[in-house]
């Protein structure tokens, strides 16, 4: 019988597992005023320096004792367990590494240092990472605005322990996963620059290696010209959104968005956020954009862009731009508004008080520099796509290899699969 509660419940665990409070199986930390040695250089690890979707320190401070933060207290050593106790169920956990050891880190962290007679650090580590840990610290956070828990309540839950040898054999099986997943994230990484860098090349320089002049844009090929977007398009709409009030008015089938459906690292846009009825754009200040033209955000997250591939109606915080398709790649004139020179007057024309956005004047004003002919815009795009396909096969990779290591998280850690039934086939 599988159990599905939130919380794991003794009786379904293993006969051979053990279940005592956290507190049991970690041995006593220390901490250190680093001012006391003003002119000694250390380490800082603060808070926002765990990354809490690989669950690794990924970001750390050099200092010297004398700059060091009130909050850098708490000793590591390698091997050690860091568990934020500010919003603590973002987990932000990591393992400390050996090039941190003896050095410090925030006083928002839980510091645990496995009793490795008792438990397996990784096991510890894991363990922290399960919904069923998360659910509980849940119950025990203070503080509406900064919620937060104490050390003794990070150690006061229990802790699921099967026999030591079979602590390090679920580690490891994690550990293997959660190697994928950083090789995925690696990829992702790597890919994404020397797309960022491609871009900058391409629109600089072409495709046919052709002298560069200078312009208001700076360098770009000599047989290309600078238009302003307002020459680009024949038309722009403006969006908003229906009443949410009235219910009918969400209930059809006519896509609506706003600017969170756009992404930086994915032009295509295949659906909505939302449906919509007619009745509902009727009474709004909503347009539909036909499908195969840009949409742009105009409002709160500027210069994001997408090619709608449905008739989509929009938000209040986007713009649709209809593009004579026959003269220009819309492919091209997207990775271009997603280039850092074009992001960066999207950020200098920014205005407004609470809610920022760039006027339509402002957008229309903005400058691209095009090739004369659509084959070498296809060419340019066409260059950038097959890094596209290329950064949206390993993402993909990388959320199903994610959701597989949550899943065998969920049972290795509560004896629904153990180590020994499962068979590995040579590859």
């Amino acid at each position: 019988m599988v159990n599905h509660s939130k919380h794991i419940e003794e009786a379904f665990l293993p006969k051979d597992w053990d279940y005592i409070p956290i507190s049991k199986v970690v041995l006593k930390t220390q901490q250190r005023d680093p001012s006391k040695k003003p002119d000694e250089e250390i380490k800082y690890v603060d808070v926002s320096g765990v990354n809490n979707e690989l669950f690794q320190i990924q970001e750390y401070s050099i200092l010297k004792g004398e700059n060091a933060p009130s909050r850098a207290r708490k000793i590591i050593e390698a091997d050690d367990v860091i568990f934020a106790t500010v919003r603590p169920t973002l987990k932000r956990v990591a393992i400390v590494e050996s090039d941190l050891h003896k050095e410090l880190c925030s006083t928002g962290y839980c510091v645990l240092k496995a009793n490795k007679s008792l438990v397996a650090y990784r096991f510890l580590y894991y363990y922290l990472l399960t919904d069923f840990y998360i659910n509980e610290i849940a119950q025990l956070q203070r503080g509406a605005s900064y919620p937060a828990v104490r050390d003794s309540d990070v150690k006061g839950i229990k802790i699921p322990l099967p026999p030591y040898s079979e602590q390090q054999s679920i580690s490891h099986i994690l550990t293997l996963m959660q190697s994928a997943i950083q090789k995925q994230e690696q990829i992702i990484r790597t890919t994404t620059e020397l797309k960022n860098a491609l871009m900058q090349k391409l629109f600089t320089e072409g495709t046919k290696g052709e002298a560069q002049k200078q312009t208001e844009v700076g360098l770009i090929p000599a047989s290309w010209e600078v238009k302003k977007i307002e020459n680009v398009g024949f038309n722009f709409l403006g969006g908003g959104t229906p009443s949410t009030k009235n219910d009918k008015y969400w209930i059809g089938d006519i896509h609506w968005t706003t600017s969170k459906r756009l992404a930086t690292d994915k032009i295509y846009l295949e659906d909505g956020e939302r449906r919509i009825s007619k009745i509902g754009l009727g009474n709004s200040s909503s347009n539909v954009v036909p499908k195969n033209n840009l949409i742009v955000s105009t409002r709160v997250t500027v210069g994001k862009v997408a090619i709608n591939l449905v008739d989509m109606a929009i938000s209040q915080d986007l713009t649709g731009i209809l593009i004579n398709r026959k003269k220009y790649c819309l492919e091209f004139l997207a990775y271009q508004i997603l280039t850092e020179r074009v992001q960066r007057i999207f950020e200098a024309q920014k205005r407004g008080a609470t809610i920022k956005g760039i006027t339509r004047e402002d957008l229309k004003d903005i400058r691209l520099a095009i090739p004369k002919t659509k084959i070498e815009q296809e060419e340019v795009a066409n260059s950038l796509m097959v890094l596209d396909r290329k950064l949206q096969h390993h993402q993909t990779k990388k959320q199903t290899l994610m959701a597989l290591f949550r899943s065998m998280l969920h049972q290795l850690m509560t004896g629904q699969i153990r180590v020994k039934d499962l068979q590995f086939k040579k590859v």
